[in-house]
This record gives C-alpha cells, sequence and structure tokens, in this order.
C-alpha cells in the first residue's frame, strides 16, 4: 500500500495543501518529511489517522474520536467556516475521503474503489517513551494488534503500545513452547530474541565490549512487571536501566516484531522516528527500518529535522523527501518530492550559514548540483565543496554570507560579463567553459583518460552537432541570458553580448565556440566512462585550479 497523492483543505495548519507523489518512477518505500518545529509535518499523520475509519460511518460517536464534534473542529478544522476536507489516493485506485462541516457538526468519511481495510494505516505518535516497566498483569490480547485498539487517536496523544507488544510477545512465545510437539529453545530464540538482537547490532555496534543485547523475557509474574533483560559487555541491565535512545530503539523494534505479520499491506507513520540518537544512529535506524523490519507491500512515512535520516533518505533511491521548511501555508501549497542531488536538503538540520563555521580551516565553495562531490575529489588543499540548487543559489549565497565562496558555470557569460563579476564578487569564481561537463568531455581530457583516444573525429563530431542545434541555440540565447540573476539583479550584463556569443558560436574554430556549448544537453555522443574516472585525471584538475586562480 503506497500514497500517491494528499489533499488538505483546511485540516490544521494548512488552507489547501496537495502532496503529489504521483511523478515519481515508483512508489517511494520511505517518505521523510523535514522542517522546523511546528512546520505542520505530523498534521498530515492526523490526515491519516483521520480517514483510517470505516467508510459509510457518518456520527462522531461511531468514529470514537476523542474530541466530539465541537473539539473535533478546533483540533483538526483550521478555524475557518469553510468545511474541512482530506482526500488521500493510494496505489490500489482506493481514494479515501473526510468532509467536515463545522457550523453543521457533520462529518462524512466516503472512499471510491475498494472498502480501506483496518489494516491500510498503521501509526505511531511521537510521544511513546516508556522510562520503566510497571504493568504487573497480562492486558494486551491479539486482538488488541488485529483490531488497532491501542493506537493514538491523535498525535497529540501518548502512544503506550510497548507494554501491549510485550504481553503479545510473551504469549506467543508460550504458545509455541506448549502447542509445539517438538519444543526447541533455539528455535524460540531465533523467532523471538535473535531479530531483535540482529538490529541492534546493526543500528548501534556488533562489537562485543559495547554491544547491547537481549537475553531474557519473562512475563509478568508474582506482582512485577515483565523482566526484560540485556547484556552490554559485562554488565547485566533491565530494560529500566537502558539510556532514553535505547529504550526507544527497543520499543520500535519489539512493535514491528509483533505488528508487521499482521499490517502487511499498510502505510506505517511514525512520529520522530530519530529516537534521540546521535547522527550515526539515526542513520543507521532508518535503514535499518526501511530495509530489514517494513514489509515489502508497505511504505514508511516519518517526520524528522535529524541529519542522519536525511542522509540515509538521500542516498537510497526508494525514498522521497518532502520539505515542510518555511512555507506559509495559509495559502494554497503543493509538495514534491525534493531534488536529492544537491546538499540543500541538509540545511533544515545544518544551516548555511553556520556552515563555514563548521570548517573554520577551510574555504567553503558553493557549487551547482551535484558536482560537489566530483570536485571534492580533485583534493584541492583548504577547500571543500558543498552543492546548491543553481548558478542563482551560489551568487545569492555568496552575496549575503562573506564566509563562503561561490564556483558557477559560463552558460552563456562573455569574457566581459565575467570580467564583471570577478570584480564586483571576488569569492565568486566562473568556469572558462560552458558547464562542468565541457570540462569532463574535452578532448585533452579523454585523451587522456582513454587509451587510444582519437581526438580530431571526436572534435569534428562535436563541431557537427553544434551545427545541427545552431539556428534553436541561438533563438533561446536572449531568454536563456534573461534569466542570470547576477546579470540582471547587479546590471553587469554586456551591451550586444547576446550578438557576440551568437557571432562566436557561429564559428567553428573549437576554443571560440566551444565555450558556449552545452556538452551536457546537446552532445549526444558522449563516451561511456563514468564521471568519478574522467575527474581524476591531471588535465581536469589543472583546469579547474585555474579557474578557482590557484
Amino acid at each position: 500500500m503506497f500514497v500517491n497523492k494528499i489533499h488538505l483543505q483546511n485540516f490544521k495548519r494548512f488552507t489547501d495543501l496537495t502532496i503529489d507523489l504521483s511523478g515519481l518512477a515508483a512508489p517511494p518505500r520511505l517518505v521523510l518529511m523535514i522542517g522546523a518545529n511546528g512546520s505542520g509535518k505530523s498534521s498530515v499523520f492526523d490526515a491519516f489517522e483521520s480517514v483510517s475509519r470505516p467508510s459509510g460511518v457518518s456520527s462522531m460517536e461511531k468514529l470514537q474520536l476523542p474530541f466530539g464534534s465541537q473539539l473535533f473542529s478546533t483540533y483538526l478544522n483550521k478555524g475557518s467556516n469553510q468545511e474541512t476536507r482530506i482526500e488521500i489516493s493510494l496505489n490500489n485506485q482506493v481514494k479515501l475521503g473526510l468532509v467536515f462541516s463545522s457550523e453543521a457538526s457533520l462529518l462524512r468519511v466516503t472512499h471510491e474503489g475498494p472498502a480501506p481495510a483496518i489494516k491500510t494505516f498503521y501509526g505511531r505518535s511521537a510521544l511513546r517513551s516508556t522510562p520503566r516497566l510497571l504493568r504487573t498483569s497480562r492486558q494486551a490480547q491479539e486482538r488488541t494488534i488485529t483490531e488497532n485498539l491501542d493506537k493514538p487517536l491523535a498525535y497529540i496523544e501518548i502512544d503506550q503500545r510497548f507494554e501491549n507488544d510485550l504481553d503479545v510477545q510473551n504469549d506467543r512465545l508460550l504458545g509455541d513452547v506448549f502447542n509445539e510437539e517438538s519444543y526447541e529453545t533455539k528455535a524460540i530464540r531465533d523467532k523471538y530474541i535473535k531479530p531483535i538482537n540482529d538490529a541492534l547490532a546493526r543500528i548501534f555496534t556488533d562489537e562485543d565490549s559495547v554491544n547491547l543485547q537481549m537475553y531474557s523475557m519473562k512475563p509478568p509474574l508474582n506482582g512485577n512487571p515483565t523482566n526484560l533483560r540485556f547484556r552490554k559487555g559485562t554488565s547485566d541491565l533491565h530494560y529500566d536501566l537502558l539510556s532514553h535512545g535505547e529504550k526507544e530503539v527497543v520499543n520500535i523494534l519489539f512493535n514491528l516484531l509483533t505488528r508487521r505479520a499482521f499490517f502487511d499491506d499498510t502505510i506505517y507513520f511514525i512520529d520522530e522516528l530519530d529516537a534521540h540518537l546521535n547522527t550515526a544512529l539515526q542513520y543507521n535506524l532508518l535503514k535499518e527500518i526501511t530495509e530489514n523490519w517494513l514489509p515489502e507491500n508497505c511504505q514508511l512515512w516519518t517526520a524528522s529535522h535529524s541529519l542522519g535520516f536525511i542522509k540515509y533518505a538521500q542516498e537510497t533511491e526508494a525514498a522521497a523527501i518532502l520539505d515542510f521548511d518555511q512555507i506559509d501555508f495559509d495559502l494554497p501549497q503543493t509538495l514534491m518530492p525534493l531534488p536529492k542531488d544537491t546538499t540543500e536538503i541538509f540545511e533544515i538540520a545544518v544551516p548555511a550559514d553556520i556552515l563555514p563555521s563548521l570548517f573554520k580551516d577551510r574555504q567553503v565553495f558553493l557549487c551547482e548540483n551535484k558536482n560537489d562531490k566530483l570536485y571534492q575529489r580533485l583534493e584541492f588543499e583548504g577547500k571543500i565543496f558543498l552543492g546548491v540548487s543553481n548558478k542563482d543559489a551560489v551568487y545569492y549565497r555568496v552575496k549575503t554570507n562573506q564566509a563562503v565562496y561561490g564556483l558557477i558555470d559560463r552558460d552563456y557569460l562573455t569574457e566581459e560579463e565575467i570580467s564583471r563579476i570577478r570584480e564586483k564578487f571576488p569569492r565568486l569564481f566562473v568556469l572558462k567553459y560552458y558547464a562542468f561537463e565541457n570540462y569532463l568531455y574535452h578532448h585533452d581530457n579523454l585523451a587522456e583518460a582513454i587509451s587510444g583516444f582519437e581526438v580530431e573525429p571526436y572534435k569534428q563530431e562535436i563541431t557537427k552537432q553544434k551545427n545541427l542545434q545552431l539556428i534553436q541555440t541561438v533563438a533561446d540565447l536572449k531568454e536563456s541570458r534573461s534569466s542570470y540573476k547576477v546579470l540582471r539583479d547587479e546590471n553587469l550584463t554586456e551591451e550586444e553580448g547576446y550578438l557576440k556569443i551568437a557571432q562566436e558560436l557561429q564559428s567553428d574554430d573549437f576554443e571560440t565556440f566551444y565555450p558556449h556549448f552545452s556538452m551536457k544537453s546537446k552532445f549526444t555522443a558522449k563516451p561511456n566512462v563514468r564521471p568519478e574516472v574522467l575527474v581524476g585525471t591531471a588535465w581536469f584538475r589543472n583546469a579547474i585550479g585555474e579557474a578557482l586562480e590557484l
């Protein structure tokens, strides 16, 4: 089960919000919502919970909401006199909807397609901490799980599922012991303990001296709560003595171990899954849950501003990132997955303004798109490269932050305009050629990287393709140049610069036209050599060093 699109009107923070994942090639297994505290991320979870009820129910009482119609209007309705509407489209042609009229105190839940099952959504609030085990008798049963009876009814409420999970797991364990004809201790441990311990080793560490491992789980007996015990090095620890972060991880793992067999075609949503862990452990936790614990046909939504979560979501193809930060939700807004090839997505965890202070001994160079990783391979002493979205973003950051430097593509800039930019912004550097790819696929670079490379036929092919596209390229020149904020905002445009570039593009002298010809988008015969190889040549390093005036 996967979410394709969400539409919320007059719901909590949102006047009219659309979240659209339908443009992705495949439904993401992980959806990470990032943004500052109070930006509205958790409100999406209340939308999930609001529609995760049987269709056709019309009364507030039957819906068992924790607030009756009056408080419904104050908690979920934005406060206007207009109706609250929720519409969630799933990948299986199901569309879930809710309409609430605060004026008439009426609620209508609707759906299109097959009726939603009770396991369509499964959520956990951020308030799920269990600091100590207190329950001295069994309370939860299997139907607690299969009917989702212990869910928080709103995501400002405490999630008290952990001890229920322990109750159910203890019942299952005892059932296996007494119902099996051939009871084997190893089989029991492999089923109930080994999955937890394997995950703990991957999340924390598998080093014996500090590895956290569960070894015993006994049900409440003689007026005492569940005895859940762990080893760390030579220490024997009751659950109550674990750190807060360790308890949070154990809580999540037990919950999934207990319930994932039932919630196997489900949209999971877990608020603040980062669980007070350090950055490396945040990464490990999200990776572990997404790759090893989430059932195959399921999707996980979580909200965080943790660096480790953002890093994992950026690196895995099966994740989408939605940015709620600094958005005016009083206006209609549409959120779509962010591109993951820049470091801008990390700014919610580490603002760009403080990046220079993190690298006090280095010059921070901002560059365009994902080229930062390749620039970084050049290992220029005392320099670090960070990618932002485009040329304009680099220019703006350099202009407003005296501690950063910038390197931008040339695109359709004249030599005179480059000189003017360098004079006004000495910390903003411009490539000699059109773009980064012009360096990668320059004939001199390829001649060094590829044994036996034939230079002249290659240059002739570039010239040929340039001429075939010349009319369209020249036609696009004015519009392209008019979009450069560094020229427009700073009044640096060279008069007749458009004509000068057009004339140079018409030339067949290679070094005359090549600085203005896009090897990235207009040349189709690029050699099949990885960029990581092409940036490793002496020619490439020297050429970029020259652009940086090293």
